[in-house]
């Protein structure tokens, strides 16, 4: 009996030590939904709080440069870096490729802005390669906003394949015919 005692008691004091000295890493999968709302969430709030306080700062006689500048930057922020927040959640490999290239376009329109500000204040009244920058560069931000959003739930399959988590699923279940309770193994191809 004293032996088993023993026995027992050395396995504790082992087995315990053995378990502290190991870190557990517990990974789960990530969703494809809460990716998808970083990415239109951190667009669309920043977006409508800096164009609110746009309007705030154009109402009335007075306009506030101050106020309409921080809305602009806001606005600008949200654009550029939400929508790929989401890759962010999915850990994806360069996420912020999609920002650069909305820097880029947001670059162009700008230099599209300015042309059309420059030829209007010499008098040109149809700046044609001003507004063409201005197309130019806010369709090539807008593109890649659409599809940075549109390949958000890629970037999550891409990380849970990678860990193993889209092969096989095993969730509790309810067998409403037989009234118990019992688990659901998915295997997905």
């Amino acid at each position: 009996m004293l032996r088993i005692a023993v026995l027992y008691f050395s396995l504790f004091v082992v087995g315990d030590q053995s378990i502290s000295a190991q870190q557990a890493v517990i990974e789960n999968p990530k969703k494809k939904s809460t990716a998808l709302e970083h990415s239109i969430a951190w667009t669309v709030v920043p977006v409508g709080v800096g164009g609110g306080l746009v309007l705030q700062g154009a109402k009335g006689r007075g306009a506030d440069e101050a106020l309409i500048a921080i809305g602009i930057g806001i606005g600008s922020c949200g654009l550029i870096f939400g929508p790929s927040t989401g890759h962010v959640y999915a850990e994806r490999q360069k996420p912020m490729r999609g920002a650069i290239v909305r820097v880029i376009g947001a670059g162009i329109a700008g230099l599209g802005g300015l042309g059309i500000g420059v030829a209007s204040s010499f008098g040109n009244s149809t700046p044609s390669g001003g507004v063409a920058l201005v197309v130019v560069g806010g369709g090539l931000l807008l593109a890649s906003v659409t599809y940075d959003i549109a390949t958000v739930s890629r970037s999550v399959e891409q990380y849970n394949h990678q860990r193993g988590f889209s092969t096989v699923t095993l969730r509790p279940y309810y067998f409403a015919e037989d009234k118990a309770i019992g688990s659901i193994l998915t295997v997905r191809f």
